[in-house]
């Protein structure tokens, strides 16, 4: 049996679409955000939007290799889910878009419990998971912070 968690993403009553936007403090990033889901999928991007991010959305691998291979010069940024249908893993995922640009900056996110078999947890490096549910805020500020520190070292 599949055990999964509430993966709705649910902004804060405290925090105004302007809170937001400061959060994140974002620049001109381009961000791929692949999540199966289509309404978080959704409500993610309309997040990332709002901080002045460009986003393009896939609801799969597949489609994400798709996205990848039409702007993979402008994304600065994978936002990706660990566990996903189509046979192909967000580890997965990381590691073929990894083959090509080797210092990609990306989060992992992911609802799962953390023993789920094939999410290969230990591939995810500190920094770089976000668990579900979380706040738009956190979602920014991870953002942020990975594409403010120094671009990371080439994976073998």
């Amino acid at each position: 049996m599949k055990e999964t968690i509430n993966t709705k993403v649910e902004p804060s009553p405290r925090v105004s679409p302007e809170g937001l936007a400061e959060a994140g403090k974002a620049k001109t990033e381009t961000i791929l955000v692949v999540e199966d889901e289509e309404d978080l999928r959704e409500l993610i991007v309309q997040v990332l939007e709002s901080g002045g991010y460009t986003v393009v959305g896939a609801g799969s691998g597949k489609q994400a290799l798709e996205q990848w291979t039409k702007r993979q010069h402008h994304i600065d940024l994978l936002l990706t889910d660990l566990v996903m249908p189509d046979g192909m893993t967000g580890c997965q995922l990381v590691d073929r878009l990894r083959s090509e640009v080797p210092n990609l900056r990306v989060i992992y996110t992911s609802g799962h419990a953390a023993g789920v078999p094939g999410t290969q947890l230990a591939h995810v490096e500190e920094g770089q998971f976000l668990a579900k549910p979380y706040r738009p805020y956190k979602l920014l500020e991870i953002i942020r912070n990975s594409l403010d520190s120094p671009v990371p070292p080439a994976r073998n």
